[in-house]
């Protein structure tokens, strides 16, 4: 690994100081003086390991960035903010370092899921560090997407309509940084404007951190039902709309400003919609639920978060919950899921063949979004549903040998590899992963997060 990409690994370490420093004096105040020492360790880690990392001889001649020295990027960072991660929950697990591997792993991916829920409600700093986890994981996530799509010149995730973003192949090492920032202060707006909006209208502080942060991110910082926070119909609308700025393409939000019309009038943006309103109908011709439980429901679902669902008593049907949760939403999203796109190449490149078919002797290329698309984009997608299928049927397997019914097996298996707790969730009373399925479970949601087999797959398309 070069220096360039060590010096940028001590900049995310940075990062991780004010808010393990900050969770510690929360613990400290609470009398939670084995809780702070853990947090303590954490900023003892960050602040000397980055110190190391600057003393570091700075390259003289910088060699261009590939997609490999992206993917080592992403991968450190993430390996990065799981280790730290996890070191504060080895005091509310007891000391079990899988479990504490899981609850990181859960955060970081924001996916939510959590084994501690039976504990009843989290300490303030524990609930404070997982929504640090939430944020920077979705901040990575963002990040991590648009600099491997513009490396791409990709046209599917709207980078045709986001000029600034087009990130030149050999400085999108240096473009790290700026995009990270941009990337966190957007979720953190969005945090910030979400809680205080619900404090207005008179959720407490704690639950209305714990929503906030969970929409900002599609995450699940902590496990809340309408009920338990005694929502009030304007708090619907909050959680709604600030579900949908965090689902939809975050590339098309940043241009907002300069290109309004276009956040909304995007066919990835159209087909998250769609998907939202066919869920809704659904429910509402199901369950004969009323319309701002059933609208709810159906973005939390699609967007995987599953912020104040009531899975107990969840009236939806499993198969209908576990294929909405299966597209999950935009690419440049913090949300799991195949994501949109993906099923909009597949219909684009459907209807070339058709096309192909009744105009036998006409040249047709292949054209996505108005502009000719790569062959191999298509080859990209099937590669990443063949993996995602491999994925959860071996994860499948392990649910079902611990013990878990078969339907139970499936949808947490579809959950652990979308990211969605929507689906990934379990009861400790009465069933408890071992030790085995909490690292595959962990793997299987960094394998969801990251995509990493077809990035893989891009980078050897890259070096040919």
């Amino acid at each position: 690994m070069s220096t360039r990409l060590i010096k940028l690994l001590g900049v995310l370490l940075l990062l991780l100081v004010f808010p393990a420093a900050s969770c510690a004096l929360l613990a400290s105040l609470n009398e939670r003086y084995s809780q702070a020492s853990l947090f303590i360790l954490v900023v003892a880690l960050a602040g000397v390991a980055a110190g190391m990392i600057w003393t570091l001889p700075s390259e003289k001649n910088r060699s261009t960035t590939s997609l490999a020295d992206l993917m080592m990027l992403a991968l450190g960072a993430w390996g990065m903010l799981i280790f730290l991660g996890m070191i504060p929950f080895l005091g509310v697990t007891h000391g079990r370092l899988t479990v504490a591997f899981f609850e990181a792993v859960s955060c970081a991916t924001t996916t939510g899921s959590s084994q501690l829920s039976g504990q009843g409600d989290p300490a303030g700093s524990i609930l404070a560090w997982r929504a640090c986890l939430h944020v920077l994981g979705a901040a990575l996530s963002l990040t991590t997407g648009i600099l491997l799509f513009s490396h791409m010149n990709a046209q599917s995730p709207g980078y045709h309509r986001a000029g600034r973003f087009r990130i030149g192949l050999p400085r999108s090492l240096s473009a790290f940084p700026s995009v990270m920032a941009l990337s966190v202060c957007f979720i953190m707006g969005l945090l910030i404007i979400s809680q205080l909006t619900l404090m207005a209208i008179g959720v407490e502080l704690r639950h209305a951190f714990s929503i906030a942060g969970s929409v900002a991110t599609t995450g699940l910082i902590q496990p809340l039902t309408v009920e338990d926070v005694g929502l009030p119909i304007a708090g619907y609308v909050v959680v709604c709309v600030g579900l949908l700025l965090a689902s939809i393409n975050a590339t098309l939000l940043f241009n907002a400003l300069r290109a309004p019309v276009n956040v909304i009038w995007d066919a990835e943006t159209l087909g998250f919609l769609l998907m939202i309103a066919a869920m809704t109908i659904s429910l509402l011709f199901l369950n004969r639920d009323e319309f701002a439980g059933s609208l709810l429901t159906a973005i939390s679902v699609v967007s995987t978060s599953g912020v104040l669902l009531n899975t107990e008593n969840l009236s939806a049907p499993t198969p209908l919950i576990i294929f909405f949760a299966f597209v999950g939403g935009a690419a440049i999203s913090s949300t799991g899921g195949v994501k949109v796109f993906r099923f909009r190449i597949l219909l684009a490149r459907t209807g070339h063949e058709i096309s192909r078919l009744s105009q036998s002797h006409a040249v047709v290329t292949f054209q996505y979004r108005g502009r000719r698309e790569d062959p191999m984009s298509v080859f990209a997608v099937w590669v990443y549903l063949i993996t995602f299928a491999v994925v959860m049927l071996a994860i499948l397997a392990l649910f079902t040998l611990s013990g878990q019914s078969f339907a139970v097996a499936v949808q947490n298996s579809v959950g652990t590899v979308t990211n969605s707790a929507a689906l990934l969730n379990f009861d400790s009373k009465e069933w408890v992963p071992g030790p085995v399925l909490n690292i595959a479970m962990s793997i299987t949601m960094l394998l969801g997060r990251l995509e990493l087999l077809v990035l893989a797959a891009l980078i050897l398309r890259n070096s040919e």
